[in-house]
């Protein structure tokens, strides 16, 4: 299945992670709220095994 989800933050985006377990994510640096998107990345990547 393609979709497509948006996470303004990445407290989201790992919750959205989570929940949906995508095949693949793309990520902007700068997001709303404490964590930037690299940080966000690097923890859906340990968490989920992600790429």
């Amino acid at each position: 299945m393609v979709g497509v989800l948006i996470a303004s933050s990445g407290k989201d985006a790992i919750k959205k992670a989570a929940e949906t377990r995508p095949d693949l994510v793309l990520m902007a640096i700068v997001l709303e709220g404490d964590m930037d998107g690299i940080a966000a990345a690097e923890q859906i990547r340990a968490r989920f095994d992600i790429r």
